[in-house]
């Protein structure tokens, strides 16, 4: 599903169901969504293991997260997580808690880190709805992690998460480098840094950025072909990997 708003700011609703561009084994085309072709030989010789193995118990089901915000930088993901940290039935981590920033920045750790912070809004939502004698068990669970679209680790903290919706701002190009160098000028004089600022027309040249803010930050399309969502051609798949910084790649 894809939502766009008319405005300075579109927002994109997009149903997770990552596929990358590298060569898919058997256990990752599964999760992908991919179908694998078994002969009968194949059936037999499970049904016969499945008979000779001892019955399990079942397996707890792990907690899953309903959306995550994933980006961009300067397009209103801030104001998504207020509107949405105030809906009663939406929890998500608070901006700049350590919760959030493992979830955000490490594979592993980051991956325990939501399984640990789910269980936890779950059992504070059983304990509310003891004392409130509520009935609803509605809770949808998000994360916001605006710089996640263009960090390869990132793309595939979310191929992991795979019932997950992702939300995606996007905003003109201009508007939004304008907008991200006013914010970094803005923090330079807050910290007291004594480093130069640089001016706006060599951030434009496709070679020098600064604190994030330059014209490939703003090319969009690139990093959300990194999704797997769109088939790209060879021409394509070489501007993309000649346009993007090796760093910020992962196909």
């Amino acid at each position: 599903r894809i939502i766009l708003s008319i405005g300075a700011v579109g927002l994109l609703l997009i149903n997770q169901n990552y596929q990358g561009y590298d060569n898919l084994d058997n256990t990752s085309s599964l999760r992908d969504g991919a179908a694998t072709v078994t002969s009968k030989d194949d059936d037999d010789a499970n049904k016969d293991r499945q008979l000779r193995k001892p019955q399990q118990t079942a397996v707890e089901e792990e907690p899953q997260l309903d959306f995550a915000v994933v980006g961009f930088e300067k397009t209103g993901t801030t104001f998504l997580l207020e509107v949405f940290g105030n809906h009663p039935e939406i929890t998500m981590p608070v901006k700049h808690s350590p919760d959030a920033a493992k979830i955000c920045v490490r594979k592993e750790e980051g991956k325990e880190t939501l399984k640990r912070w789910i269980q936890r809004q779950q059992q504070q939502q059983e304990q509310r709805q003891l004392v409130e004698e509520a009935t609803s068990n509605s809770m949808k669970y998000g994360v916001k992690c605006s710089e996640m679209i263009r960090k390869p680790l990132g793309i595939e903290n979310w191929a992991d998460v795979s019932s997950a919706n992702l939300i995606v701002g996007v905003r003109h190009p201009v508007e939004w480098f304008q907008s991200n160098y006013n914010y970094r000028v803005m923090l330079h004089h807050k910290d007291k840094s004594t480093s130069n600022i640089p001016s706006p027309h060599k951030l434009t040249d496709h070679h020098n950025c600064w604190h994030g803010v330059s014209t490939i930050a703003a090319q969009f399309d690139k990093y959300l072909q990194q999704l797997g969502k769109t088939p790209l051609d060879r021409d394509e798949l070489s501007n993309l990997l000649d346009t993007l910084p090796t760093s910020d790649l992962r196909i």
